[in-house]
């Protein structure tokens, strides 16, 4: 990672970098950094570029009347306040997480707007190599397929890669 403030974050946070593989050339061009977050029981991968930071699901949401059942509030984030996005509900899948799992809030920033992404857990950074991605036969979550172009294996399954910019405007209709 090369935002410290995002590096610092993501270790407080359980955030693991991968190893360095040998023959891995992490300034490779064909190297995309993805950001890996466990949502129910699927993994999806967010442009690193896009992450501004990793938090806690803080205790004190404040809801917003009116809104659907996916976005449960705002909260405060360093005396600004954040919409969030609870990405299980959005993308309708269904819920594994164990009682002990903690929800992990991922901020995003694509153009004119900056989200809280409510996850299950933050895997790490990834920085995978364009010749490992391919393009999914199917993805879990009606929702979730207009937004996904590209998967690589992660973890024993897949990774889904999200295009934010899409699933946030179609989150915010």
């Amino acid at each position: 990672m090369t935002d410290p403030t995002l590096e610092r974050e993501a270790l407080e946070a359980g955030v693991r970098e991968p190893p360095q593989v040998d023959g891995f050339d992490p300034g490779a061009t064909e190297v995309r950094r993805l950001c890996t977050v466990l949502v129910g029981p699927t993994w999806l991968a967010l442009d690193v570029d896009m992450v501004d930071e990793i938090t806690k699901l803080h205790d004190s949401v404040t809801s917003v009347p009116g809104a659907p059942d996916y976005v449960p509030g705002i909260m405060v984030l360093r005396g600004r306040p954040l919409a969030l996005l609870d990405l299980r509900r959005y993308l309708e899948l269904p819920d594994s997480r164990d009682e002990d799992m903690e929800d992990r809030v991922v901020v995003v920033s694509v153009p004119d707007m900056r989200v809280g992404c409510i996850c299950d857990r933050v895997g790490g950074i990834e920085r995978v190599l364009e010749s490992r991605l391919r393009v999914p036969d199917a993805v879990q979550g009606k929702r979730l397929t207009p937004h996904v172009d590209k998967m690589f294996e992660h973890e024993g399954g897949l990774a889904f890669i999200v295009d934010l910019p899409s699933l946030l405007n179609a989150a915010k209709t």
